[in-house]
């Protein structure tokens, strides 16, 4: 009996939908992950993934200090880390785009500078601000002052005006964050 040519099209068909359907997981190198690594959560500001001549090393900073070190490998679908002490953790791990993600979200880091590593001034504003709230000021003199900058990735303004709601003729200061979006 000869299988028909419906039959075997159908065969054939079937045969290709579900070797389509499989995943293919993407293995990821050391290479993908060398550099500086800022902290969204976690416990260190930063960690620095580098390489050198035998092996793959890292160093975990907080302000600027190592506070933890060791090596780091790719173990199949793994990031495993081992400390200086000799403990080593396995981390899941997820890379999209400029993130890492380490066990569902319990850590996360990004290769995107936070704002006070870019430009460390704006880490004495929250000082600054409340060193004001114990200051009494004169009546402003007329102006517009409006000062601000911009980089590749956002647009932060400063301005001053004066309060409408306020009975003491009290100016404040505004400032304005953006994200420019590409």
């Amino acid at each position: 009996m000869k299988p028909s040519i419906p039959t075997l099209f159908a065969v054939i068909f079937l045969a290709l939908f579900l070797s389509g359907c499989k995943q293919r997981k993407v293995i990821l190198s050391e290479e993908s992950f060398l550099g500086e690594w800022y902290t969204i959560k976690g416990d260190v500001e930063a960690y620095s993934f580098l390489k050198d001549d035998y092996s793959y090393i890292f160093a975990g900073t907080r302000s600027m200090h190592p506070v933890v070190y060791g090596t780091w490998k790719i173990n199949k679908d793994k990031f495993a880390i081992t400390m200086d002490n000799g403990t080593t953790i396995a981390y899941n791990f997820v890379l999209s785009n400029d993130t890492l993600t380490f066990n569902e979200g319990a850590e996360i880091y990004t290769r995107t500078a936070p704002l006070e590593v870019k430009y460390p001034e704006v880490r004495i504003l929250p000082n600054i601000s409340s060193d004001f709230s114990s200051l009494k000021f004169s009546a402003p003199h007329p102006a517009d002052l409006i000062w601000g900058f911009r980089d590749d990735n956002q647009i932060v303004t400063i301005c001053s005006s004066k309060d409408p709601d306020a009975t003491n003729g009290s100016i404040y200061i505004q400032v304005t964050s953006g994200l420019i979006v590409k």
